[in-house]
């Protein structure tokens, strides 16, 4: 009779066989976990030819996908708070709890939250996190989804379990953040005989590009066909990384340049080595697994650098980022590497903080220069001469070189001075004002007139600088003549004396001259 028939077994010794299973299950799971944790903090792994705790379990364990990645990221958080390994023992938490509290979980908060959810489903668990940590509750129509990008070891957050062959290396030493925000997957589903379904969310400037591309190939390929513009993009972008990585060529040719380092690893060097290898890593274990990283490979040399290492054909493999530092320990001491890792670590912070105060200082430079630039830009306009001067009358030429002249002479004067100064500027040297040489006293033009052409009194004076009676001048200016019989507005109301300059009408033959209670502003002669 075979074990799994229970046919014969009563109702209660069912029932009770099926709590101690579950029990039994129970405990078993919680050292599943320890055990899981601790194999990726040693990274046992690695010497059975495995780059990855995930790829251990998927392939030797064989675990499904899913639930290998569920249990290593329930492992890493346990192996941080190795409270939940007891209460998961005792059935207070099960794993999907594990993984729904592990984004949240802080030292601060650790006891509190896992005694909060202890013997709760998983709805009432999420109904938890919602109350503790909530979060907008109109879910925005269109959501921008951030790029993703390579993350180096050091960056990844514990609770996200690699998948890559070449992944996990110090995985076990990461602790997860508060929250750890899901990336978008894409979506490969097999739905044929060498036919797949993919699905992926791509940003704008991808979709313009694809279109793009479409377009140019449009005399090759039907309108509607993406896949074979994608193809097509693959295989160049196949043959130029093939390029970059091991100067894949059909021609190849001999370089005569020097090499400047010992660890530079010449062209056909790398190129004979990635075909020998198949582009996958060389490690084999005792058992005679190879190692199935086809990802994030380096060009090693066999005898280190450090030991005399030469790059030749027969002195470099390939190998996985994981294997490649378990050799390095095996060289040198898992110490020493550890000082190493650690001192990398710590330089490639410094450098970051050093590219961000950069930034930082540029970013404030930047923006005082536009500061100063905005301020002298709105001084500039407010001692600008310029359109006074065409309001005046002036040609834009003249008006330019004007504020030229004012910018040397009064560059910080207010715009009266500099007003006065371009219209000196512009004023003909030659009939310039002086007083005559005369023994009564002349009064100097005074500032407030019109600067209409008039007669001054007693005087053979005539004023005739600009800006004319609607402007009001401003006691100089250039020297002009108002068309003939045009009133000064400006000028009070007094009795004309005889110009020297036009004769009263009665010495021109008429009879009588008409009674003016302003004068006029004439035209001179000569």
């Amino acid at each position: 009779m075979s074990i799994y028939s229970l046919g014969h077994v009563s109702d209660r010794d069912l029932l009770l066989d099926l709590a101690s299973s579950v029990a039994q299950d129970r405990t078993t799971m919680a050292l599943l976990l320890a055990r899981i944790a601790e194999v990726d903090a040693r990274r046992l792994y690695a010497p059975v030819g495995f780059p990855s705790m995930y790829l251990y379990c998927v392939h030797e364990l064989h675990l499904s996908e899913e639930a290998a990645r569920k249990r290593i990221h329930a492992a890493r958080t346990a192996r941080q708070f190795p409270a939940i390994f007891d209460a998961v023992a005792d059935g207070r938490l099960h794993l999907t709890a594990v993984n729904r509290l592990a984004p949240y979980l802080t030292p601060e908060n650790a006891d509190a939250l896992l005694k909060a959810a202890a013997d709760k489903t998983g709805s009432e668990i999420g109904l938890l996190l919602a109350e503790r940590f909530p979060r907008s509750e109109m879910l925005p129509l269109v959501q921008v989804i951030p790029a993703s990008a390579a993350q180096r070891d050091d960056e990844r957050p514990a609770g996200q379990v690699e998948t890559h062959a070449s992944d996990g290396v110090g995985s076990a030493s990461r602790r997860a953040p508060e929250r750890v925000a899901a990336a978008p997957r894409p979506n490969v589903t097999p739905i044929a005989q060498d036919r797949f379904f993919i699905q992926f969310t791509t940003g704008r400037e991808t979709h313009d590009d694809l279109q793009y591309a479409h377009a140019l190939l449009s005399h090759q390929i039907p309108p509607g066909d993406v896949e074979a513009v994608i193809a097509r993009a693959l295989r160049a972008l196949i043959r130029e990384q093939e390029k970059r990585r091991f100067a894949a060529t059909n021609q190849p040719r001999t370089s005569h340049r020097r090499r400047t380092s010992k660890r530079h690893i010449p062209a056909h060097v790398r190129r004979a080595v990635w075909e020998r290898d198949r582009g996958q890593c060389t490690f084999v274990s005792s058992t005679g697994q190879r190692c199935p990283a086809r990802t994030l490979l380096q060009f090693d040399h066999i005898v280190p650098v450090a030991l005399g290492g030469q790059a030749t054909v027969e002195g470099i493999r390939i190998r996985c980022a994981s294997h490649n530092q378990y050799a390095a320990e095996r060289t040198f001491g898992v110490d020493f590497m550890r000082n190493k890792r650690e001192e990398a670590r710590r330089a490639r912070e410094e450098a970051r903080r050093a590219r961000a105060a950069a930034r930082a200082a540029a970013a404030s430079k930047e923006a005082e220069a536009r500061e100063r630039a905005g301020a002298t830009a709105e001084r500039a306009k407010e001692l600008d001469v310029v359109p006074w001067l065409r309001e005046l009358g002036f040609r834009a030429d003249e008006a330019r070189r004007a504020a030229v002249h004012c910018d040397k002479t009064i560059p910080d004067g207010p715009l009266e001075e500099r007003v006065r100064a371009a219209l000196r500027f512009l004023s003909p040297p030659a009939r310039r004002w002086h007083p005559p040489a005369t023994s009564t006293p002349v009064a100097a033009p005074q500032a407030g007139d019109c600067g209409a052409p008039r007669r001054e009194p007693g005087t053979d004076f005539v004023r005739d600088h600009r800006p004319p009676c609607r402007a009001r001048c401003l006691g100089v200016g250039r020297r002009f003549a108002l068309p003939r019989g045009d009133r000064c507005a400006a000028e009070p109301t007094r009795s004309p004396a005889p110009s020297p300059l036009r004769a009263p009408a009665t010495a021109r033959g008429s009879s009588s001259s008409p009674d003016r209670s302003r004068p006029r502003c004439v035209r001179p002669r000569g």
